[in-house]
């Protein structure tokens, strides 16, 4: 048995507009999908990229330089990085810094401060 309904005049009329929305809503989405595309090429940057080549860096002092190839190239040296901030910095004023640091730091491993409960009670 045949459902009354299914090829009604209503049915078709209903399924014809639904090809014409489906039409429109085609339409819409290449119209936005032009419109991105052309904002796109427009809009897009037209400036050479501003990346900085490692052989294009000037330095302040041969230490900034040898303590930021030293990080760069070799994954090493992290100390001195810090320290060639300052213009002034010699390699022997980044030994004795060194020195200080790794004096202060093995006093306070020697302590076990690590292992030192901190205490959380705060007395007023």
């Amino acid at each position: 048995m045949i459902c009354p309904g299914i090829f009604s005049y209503e049915t078709i009329r209903e399924s014809k507009f639904l090809t014409s929305k489906h039409k429109v809503m085609k339409k819409l989405s290449l119209c936005i999908v032009f419109i991105f595309l052309v904002t796109k090429i427009l809009f897009s940057q037209q400036e050479k990229d501003s990346l900085v080549l490692f052989s294009d860096l000037k330095y302040h002092s041969e230490f900034e330089k040898t303590a930021l190839h030293n990080f760069v190239c070799q994954k090493q040296d992290t100390f001195n990085l810090f320290l060639a901030i300052d213009e002034q910095m010699t390699a022997e004023k980044a030994t004795n810094f060194y020195k200080t640091y790794k004096s202060v730091f093995d006093e306070l491993k020697g302590k076990k401060i690590d292992d030192k409960k901190i205490v959380t009670n705060q007395y007023y």
